[in-house]
This record gives structure tokens, C-alpha cells and sequence, in this order.
């Protein structure tokens, strides 16, 4: 099951717009809180989670730091997700143990395009490095 954390209403219905075209599901969170009670909760299990940085309360980097902190979590493949094209933010997912960063594409076929990729990674064989732990679609 596809895990996606993500407060922006508009961001959340495209993304499910998205994995449904793609044949997934999704189960979406619009708070960390709700995210980490179900990962602590199954079912479902997670299989790989996005999460979005900029939330309320807690942050998606707050959540990525939980979440790598469990022995439980330690191999999921997480994805972060952020419409902005900050360094920092960058590099604090990658130092807290996420597996890729994806800029927010501005449009559903470059977004499609980047969920894509994701999902069909195998993220047991990748290594994360600084050259491909930013995902910028190519169209």
C-alpha cells in the first residue's frame, strides 16, 4: 500500500489522481500524527511512503526522522515531496535517511511521470547518492 502524507487539498487529489492512473492505491494523511498511529497500526502495511515537508504541526522531515529511527522502518522506501526547490531541504532528507526528493512537478504528466519512477525503483538495489537523490522529471 502507497502511503502519502500531504495538507494541501489540491496536491492530495492529483497525487490520488495520479496512482490511480498508475493501477495503485493510495491511503493519504493530512496529518503526521495519523500517519505514524497507522504505521504503527496495521492493516494496511506500507510498501513506500511520500511524504510532503511542509505541514502543519509536524513536518514531513519530522516524520522522516521517526520513521528511521525504528528499526521497523528502516528498510521502507520514502520518498519526499516539496513544491519548493530548497538546498536545505534537500539535504536534511537525504542526511535523515530518505530515498529520493522530488520537486513538485506543475504538471500532472511530469508528476505522473516522477510517481512512476518512484514505484518502479527497487529501492533494495539502489544506493543513494548526492548525484540521483534529486528526481527532476524529463519530458
Amino acid at each position: 500500500m502507497i502511503f502519502y502524507a500531504e495538507d494541501d487539498p489540491d496536491d492530495l487529489e492529483t497525487f490520488k489522481q495520479v496512482i490511480e492512473d498508475l493501477g495503485r492505491e493510495v491511503l493519504a494523511f493530512t496529518n503526521i500524527r495519523d500517519l505514524i498511529h497507522q504505521m504503527k497500526n496495521p492493516p494496511p502495511d506500507v510498501a513506500i511512503l511520500f511524504l510532503d515537508i511542509n505541514m502543519p504541526v509536524q513536518t514531513g522531515l519530522h516524520a522522516l526522522e521517526i520513521i528511521r529511527q525504528s528499526d521497523k522502518w528502516n528498510d521502507l522506501p520514502v520518498i519526499m515531496l516539496s513544491t519548493a526547490n530548497n538546498h536545505h531541504y534537500i539535504l536534511e532528507s537525504q542526511q535523515l535517511g530518505a530515498n529520493l526528493f522530488i520537486v513538485k512537478p506543475n504538471s500532472y504528466k511530469k508528476l505522473r511521470c516522477a510517481l512512476k519512477y518512484a514505484l518502479t525503483t527497487d529501492w533494495k538495489k539502489r544506493k543513494v547518492t548526492v548525484e540521483n537523490f534529486l528526481y527532476e522529471p524529463t519530458l
